[in-house]
């Protein structure tokens, strides 16, 4: 089959994760748009291990994020983090509640996420909740509590710590004679959709990530994406730029996966959303209209229709 990206290696991927459509062609479905909430220094949070927070100014964010997903057509999933059991009960029935939005479970303790797993399953939960990760520290315990719970979706982080190139990130993919690739630990869990995620490390290392992406793509045909998050900031206002272009180059790296037609971007604290969701809405519309031209249709509400009228 010719598409826009020429003829495909392997087959294409679509999910329908809760509300939300992820993969296939490029110019088929918009770029969804991972937004974090609850993370480390977040104003909102009074007490990150009891789970206290400022439910108001939660809503209103969560609420601005689904407002700016309708209008440009790039769908929400946020990233709720957490640092205990407490905090992500909390994190997740408030979540949960507030928004039909899928929601990743993050936590950088691997007991509190494996708790996270088990009671998101017991809730009903276990169809909007999206793991968060596979990657090269998972344990046993987390692998073995996945296989019985009724999660089915889940990240693999292709960080590599020994070769952080673009050629390691797909070598902790595939793995080797000796060591079991993260792909097969992830279908030992169970996992029935797959997501990559390709790990930029730096601000620049976001051109690596988007490249590892593509030939995630092309090679294993799981959806892929990045992080482009909170890196451009730092970096724009480093040089002293003004207000103004900081804002426009925040815009910019926040979406330029979705340039490339990545299937998602983790862009970040979710104040960032109407920048994150308006740019990558233009660079998805762009690629779509392209991809007309090779009988690639969209799906509905796709950003091409929503923001041109098309």
């Amino acid at each position: 089959m010719e598409t826009i990206e020429g003829k495909l290696n392997v087959e294409r991927n679509t999910y329908s994760i809760a509300n939300v459509k992820i993969g296939g062609l490029s110019g088929e479905n918009p770029t969804a748009m991972i937004g974090t909430i609850f993370y480390d220094g977040h104003k909102i949070v009074n007490d990150p291990l009891r789970g206290e927070f400022d439910k108001t100014r939660a809503e209103a964010l969560i609420k601005r994020t689904e407002e700016v997903a309708e209008r440009t057509g790039n769908p929400m999933i946020l990233d709720v983090v957490f640092d205990t059991p407490e905090a992500m009960e909390t994190y997740i029935d408030f979540v949960s509640t507030t928004t039909d939005a899928p929601f990743l479970i993050d936590s950088a303790n691997s007991s509190t996420l494996v708790d996270a797993v088990k009671y998101v399953s017991q809730t009903g939960l276990g169809d909007r909740a999206i793991y968060n990760s596979i990657n090269w520290k998972t344990t046993q315990q987390e692998i073995d509590t996945l296989k019985e719970s009724k999660v089915k979706t889940g990240i693999i982080f292709a960080f590599n710590p020994t070769n952080p190139t673009i050629e390691g990130r797909l070598d902790m993919l595939r793995g080797s004679n000796e060591k079991k690739g993260l792909v097969n630990i992830a279908q030992e869990t169970g996992m029935e959709k797959i997501l990559v995620d390709t790990c930029s490390l730096a601000t620049p290392d976001i051109g690596p990530a988007v490249k590892a992406a593509l030939q995630v793509k092309n090679e294993f045909g799981y959806p892929a994406g990045c992080y482009s998050g909170y890196m451009i900031d730092p970096w724009a206002k480093g040089r002293q730029l003004e207000k103004r272009i900081i804002d426009e180059c925040v815009a910019a790296g926040l979406a330029y996966p979705a340039a490339f037609n990545i299937d998602f971007i983790l862009y970040g604290p979710i104040e960032l959303a109407p920048h994150a969701h308006y740019t990558a809405s233009l660079f998805n519309a762009f690629t779509a209209y392209t991809s007309r031209q090779y009988g690639t249709r969209q799906s509905p509400n796709h950003p091409l229709s929503k923001i041109f009228k098309s």
